[in-house]
């Protein structure tokens, strides 16, 4: 079987030339390749983005030509996430010599894969390339026929725990006053499905790198579409709450160093104003929070789940993260960058934080799942700690603090954590 590859560039007169080299190689080995310059239909009904995710679900190889622009590339970081929930190979190809290919690589959140080079174009370059892509064609196959084996045979597992009804105040609890009368509530479902509340609390990795937009179940992906621009078709328009996180890291490399410790917090907006966060819930800010810990090794990456201990740095930044937002009158963006220029001039109409929303940490797919009867705990004790450091300082304005349980069984657990820990209203 003929393998299909699609090829995945930033544009520019010399890397097209490279590309437009590779691709004729590669057909006059028979080769059927996806490239925009030949493969994009004119006129089609079919906007641009629906064609490339189209050409690459029916591709078995996603080809990255790697070269210094390539990380400047929202759209070759937008066909890697596509590719990866399409279950397409990956296969990077080195195309400038003197390059830190591994920093490309880490930065995709594809460090696992191996490049080869296409530097002079020889004809072993070529044929080492050739027996990659049918090496990695085949691996592709495999990996689609045993996925749609098992669903047909009806043997595929759920991924994800059932959901309750999304509710902001299930039962509420409250703190003593002199810890500046803050109430807790307990609120079940879906996170991002919460309205009027100030901040979205995201569990994340220490990478920053946001769950695929097809990783459906996980917060983190959620928050990244429903955080997002899209067009009344339902295409993504706009990564915003991603390129924000990016803008972030890059641009306040002095504050954020990467891999970010366990239990720090790098703040965004909540995404586009016409998106589903901001325009329909109202939310306002997403903070970000290290919860997963990424150890990238020469075959595999060891995620290693928030410990104790880290909860109540997480929580603490939180707390700081409110207290420097509100005295920052909400302007959180890296200077020089668009965001900041209408977070400056947004000013004068800033109101202060007054209420978050926190999912329970580590309890996704490789979680500390059989730990959060442990977890709820310590969330809940690192609130009220928090809080008693907190309530005395004059930018601190919470008034209502969240804490969500998603399935029945967690909230089976926190309820019985919070009546243990605290007062009901």
């Amino acid at each position: 079987m003929t393998a299909s590859v699609f090829i995945s560039y930033k544009t520019g007169d010399e890397l097209s030339r490279t590309a437009r080299n590779l691709v004729n190689e590669l057909r006059h080995r028979k080769f059927d390749v996806w490239f925009d310059e030949q493969s994009m239909e004119g006129g089609s009904s079919r906007g641009w983005n629906e064609q490339i995710y189209e050409g690459i679900a029916r591709s078995d190889v996603l080809i990255v030509l790697l070269a210094k622009e390539t990380i400047k590339s929202k759209w070759v970081r937008r066909e890697v996430d596509v590719a990866k929930g399409a279950q397409a190979e990956i296969l990077p190809i080195l195309i400038k010599p003197d390059l830190d290919a591994d920093k490309i690589l880490k930065e995709f959140d594809i460090a696992y894969a191996q490049y080869v080079p296409y530097l002079e174009s020889k004809e072993a370059e070529i044929e080492a390339i050739v027996k990659n892509i049918e090496r990695l064609a085949e691996e592709t196959r495999s990996k689609r026929r045993e996925w749609f084996e098992e669903f047909n045979k009806g043997k595929s597992k759920p991924i994800f725990k059932h959901g309750l009804d999304s509710k902001e105040k299930v039962r509420s609890f409250k703190l003593h006053e002199h810890w500046g009368g803050c109430k807790i509530h307990l609120a079940t479902g879906d996170v991002t499905n919460m309205h009027g509340i100030d901040v979205l609390i995201n569990p994340e990795n220490s990478y920053m790198q946001m769950a695929r937009v097809f990783d459906t179940g996980s917060v983190s992906s959620k928050v990244r579409v429903r955080g997002s621009r899209v067009t009344g078709a339902g295409h993504l328009k706009e990564d915003t709450v991603q390129q924000e996180l990016y803008e972030q890291i890059t641009k306040n490399s002095d504050e954020y160093g990467i891999p970010i410790a366990p239990g720090y917090v790098v703040p965004t907006t909540a995404g586009h104003s016409r998106s589903f966060l901001c325009n329909r819930m109202d939310f306002r800010y997403v903070f970000h929070v290290v919860t997963v810990t990424v150890h990238l090794g020469a075959k595999q990456q060891n995620l290693i789940s928030i410990q104790n201990e880290h909860i109540d740095v997480a929580v603490e930044r939180v707390c700081d993260m409110i207290v420097r937002t509100n005295e920052q009158q909400g302007v959180i963006a890296p200077p020089n960058t668009q965001t900041y220029e209408q977070q400056v001039a947004a000013q004068g109409d800033y109101e202060p934080i007054r209420s978050v929303i926190f999912p329970m940490f580590a309890t996704g797919r490789g979680g500390r799942e059989t730990e959060i009867n442990e977890i709820a705990s310590e969330l809940i004790n690192s609130v009220i700690r928090q809080l008693r450091d907190y309530s005395t300082h004059e930018a601190f304005t919470l008034t209502d603090i969240y804490l969500c349980a998603y399935s029945q069984n967690d909230r089976d657990i926190i309820e019985a954590a919070m009546d243990e820990l605290l007062v009901k209203d």
